[in-house]
């Protein structure tokens, strides 16, 4: 455009046209693969449409830079570990204190009668187990060994009868292995100052193979309190749905 010639002015624009009307296309494109059903999960478009449109929040990725803690200021990452450990582990007895229960309200008063029958675990079977490990999902994040949903189900054939054997053997003896006791523990950020603790909450994550084990207990242990009529009438939380039907 420097020679201001009439020539070089619609060569200019020719070639703009051109451009504009290749990047529309190749943008078209783009777009047409990304929300593409055929190549890409529900869960993927949804995750393709709020990054492009911002439809949902940014996910936070709960990175920690400092803490106030008593008046002071913690930036180291053991520090800071620690205060989160102290703080999760007390505060569920600091909140018991707070509360001003009545000597008539004891707990007692909602207990049912003593069962005289005792408790059996039957042992596992390795149907039982695969049929646990195949209802996984394999977007849950790992324990502590770091041992994620997928690479379990690639692997279970081979260990399925090591397995078998310690569930077994635990359920026997009533005792848990200690590593399968360990947590790996995330303080999810909620509300209000970032640099306060009790602006967050833990997030557990226990090994796989605990939650296996919890699976085979929950469902033996459940069996036990309904055949017994143990449970209390108007405990409703981690119970099946019962559907009633008025004649």
């Amino acid at each position: 455009m420097s020679s201001r010639s009439v020539q070089d002015e619609e060569k200019y624009k020719n070639y703009r046209r051109l451009y504009n009307r290749c990047r529309n296309e190749a943008e078209l494109l783009y777009y047409k693969e990304i929300f593409d059903t055929r190549i890409n999960s529900i869960k993927q478009l949804w995750n393709n449409l709020n990054s492009f449109a911002f439809l949902g929040k940014k996910k936070d990725k709960n990175n920690i830079s400092k803490l106030v803690v008593d008046n002071n200021v913690i930036t180291d990452t053991k520090s800071m570990s620690n205060a989160f450990n102290t703080y999760f582990c007390t505060v569920g007895g600091k909140l018991q204190s707070n509360i001003k229960g009545s000597d008539n309200h004891l707990f007692k008063t909602y207990m049912p009668a003593p069962v005289k029958e005792s408790m059996f675990c039957s042992p596992l079977t390795r149907t039982e187990i695969i049929q646990i490990i195949a209802k996984f999902k394999n977007n849950k994040s790992p324990g502590p060994d770091n041992i994620g949903p997928r690479l379990l189900k690639e692997v279970a054939s081979e260990i399925i009868d090591t397995l078998l054997y310690l569930f077994n053997l635990s359920l026997s003896t009533g005792t848990v292995p200690n590593s399968l006791k360990m947590a790996k523990v995330i303080p999810v950020y909620k509300k209000g100052v970032r640099s306060l603790v009790q602006n967050y909450r833990p997030i557990s994550l226990l090994s796989i193979f605990d939650k296996i084990l919890e699976k085979t207990m929950y469902s033996r242990l459940y069996n036990f309190l309904s055949a017994n009529d143990i449970l209390y009438s108007f405990q409703s939380g981690f119970r099946k749905t019962i559907l009633l039907v008025l004649l």
